[in-house]
């Protein structure tokens, strides 16, 4: 035979010669690892499929839930009063509201009181952000605006905070033995300006405010009262009032406690809240400034105070210049 037949038949009898104890055990451990790798393998790609289509079904919610925020936005500050028809009874008027998220806690509210001259402002820091703070400011300045409509224009500031935090117990009746602190509730100040009598009246709970007198030329922060109100009737306790008579000139800053809460710091030094001492500061330096600019000036403050820091709460305030 030739060298070809020869190297064929080697090979054949290479190839049908039995393989022994160890190689078989080799073989069958090489297949059982291909099995293990391949069903491995499967169960992986499974898992991502489950993880995508679970990824896209949140992502698809979170966008909803997004849209859906946004829309409320849009609702919540169509329920804002116009600027331009605040800036008729007063000589200059200013006012910033930022909510944290796209719809908070925070709110203004404005009136004129019947058909006199007398108008109604306040400022509303309702607990939580987001929607269930959202809620809760509209049903306040719900209940403000049905006071107003109703025939109980001459009812007091106080008696008309009674009737917000009745009208929160009503909403809230599981809130109605609940603690009278601040868990669930509204800090608020509301205002009558009376230009006829040159008097100015408040009422509030839980919430202050600063007055610039242009007779004294000095500037006082008025804590109106400590707690804010709830859906426990108790609550009531804790609504304070006043009234100065007013000259041209002075003004009245009201803000809620997002402002001065807003923790920042100076360099590398330690952290800390804004204050009441640097707004008061901040205040001083504006005092000659239009509306604008004193809000403006502010906001530049609070916002090189606060740096990388994240915002802590809504912020809303208005300048008032009789």
């Amino acid at each position: 035979m030739g060298y070809v037949e020869n190297a064929f038949l080697l090979e054949l009898s290479i190839e049908s010669e039995p393989l022994d104890h160890q190689d078989l055990l080799s073989v069958e451990s090489r297949k059982a690892r291909d099995d293990l790798l391949k069903a491995a393998l499967a169960r992986v790609m499974k898992q991502e499929a489950i993880t995508a289509r679970a990824l896209s079904e949140l992502e698809l919610a979170h966008q909803q839930t997004i849209e859906s925020m946004r829309y409320a936005s849009v609702l919540q500050r169509a329920q804002l009063p116009s600027q331009a028809d605040c800036r008729q009874y007063f000589a200059d008027f200013a006012v910033s509201w930022e909510p944290r998220d796209l719809i908070g806690g925070d709110i203004w509210w404005f009136s004129r009181v019947g058909d006199s001259r007398r108008v109604r402002l306040a400022m509303i820091d309702c607990t939580g952000h987001g929607i269930p703070g959202a809620m809760l400011a509209m049903l306040v300045i719900g209940a403000l605006g049905r006071v107003n409509q109703s025939n109980a224009t001459n009812l007091s500031l106080s008696e008309t905070l009674e009737i917000v935090q009745l009208a929160i117990q009503t909403a809230f009746p599981q809130l109605a033995e609940a603690s009278t602190g601040n868990d669930v509730g509204v800090d608020l100040v509301l205002f009558e300006f009376d230009p006829d009598r040159k008097l100015v009246s408040w009422a509030g709970a839980g919430m202050g405010f600063v007055h610039f007198s242009v007779e004294s030329n000095c500037f006082e922060r008025i804590q109106v009262a400590r707690f804010g109100l709830s859906g426990n009737a108790k609550s009531r306790q804790h609504i304070g009032c006043g009234k100065k008579s007013w000259v041209k000139g002075d003004r009245y800053f009201l803000y809620t406690d997002g402002l001065t809460d807003q923790i920042g710091r100076i360099g590398h030094g330690p952290a800390r809240a804004f204050g009441n001492a640097r707004l008061m500061e901040s205040l001083r330096q504006s005092v000659n400034n239009a509306a604008e600019e004193v809000n403006h000036s502010l906001g530049m403050a609070l916002q090189q105070w606060q740096g990388v820091e994240k915002r802590r709460d809504d912020l809303s305030f208005l300048l008032v210049a009789l």
